[in-house]
């Protein structure tokens, strides 16, 4: 998504991580990069001393067209090429 300040996508989830743990996890390395409006929702994660790591919580496929694939099965099909 580049620089965006802000991202559509489908959510359908139960389970949400908890938001007094998060300096925790950033303490450990893990990058929250995405949040939801209120900042609470953490929605996309990486871990940034690996080559490629990125874990979304929402479901990128469900907005992706034949004539506008979705970022994320993008970047997948890069890693591919780059393998």
């Amino acid at each position: 998504y580049g620089n965006a300040s802000y991202v559509d996508e489908r959510h359908h989830h139960r389970y949400e991580l908890n938001p007094d743990v998060v300096p925790e996890f950033e303490k450990a390395g893990l990058s929250f990069v995405g949040r939801d409006e209120s900042g609470k929702r953490m929605e996309i994660i990486e871990l940034p001393n690996y080559r490629f790591s990125v874990d979304v919580q929402f479901h990128p496929e469900f907005k992706s067209r034949p004539q506008a694939i979705s970022t994320f099965l993008s970047i997948g099909s890069s890693v591919i090429r780059t393998a």
